[in-house]
């Protein structure tokens, strides 16, 4: 009940605003014991990535606090979450990004950059 209200609050203009102060709690999410939660922090993590990669075509800058190229990398980890629920909403959320203009262009510099051991 409590992760559903919180979600549809982060999907309200003013909840899209306060995202990214919410990154230093959907980062602890993902180490938490409960799925629920490594599944609700994907999510917050998911949405302020789109935030951000929106904001990076339109010209806008992302907040300072976020560092999309960080997020995505903690994102890629969660594909190998042991929960298949968990890992399926990673991938779900990974594809989501790709499909957003700035996104795809993000996840390839992160391969590159893995690739050449950065």
């Amino acid at each position: 009940m409590c992760c559903s209200a919180h979600c549809n609050d982060a999907r309200s203009p003013a909840g899209t605003e306060l995202l990214p102060s919410a990154v230093p709690f959907a980062r602890t999410a993902l180490s938490a014991d409960s799925p629920t939660l490594r599944h609700l922090g994907i999510t917050q993590l998911s949405r302020v990535l789109q935030t951000s990669l929106s904001a990076a075509t339109e010209g806008a800058q992302a907040p300072a606090e976020v560092d999309p190229a960080e997020l995505l990398v903690e994102l890629l980890h969660m594909l190998q979450d042991v929960d298949t629920g968990t890992a399926a909403a990673a991938d779900s959320a990974l594809s989501s990004l790709a499909r957003l203009p700035a996104g795809m262009p993000m996840l390839l510099l992160l391969i590159q950059r893995a690739h050449d051991g950065r």
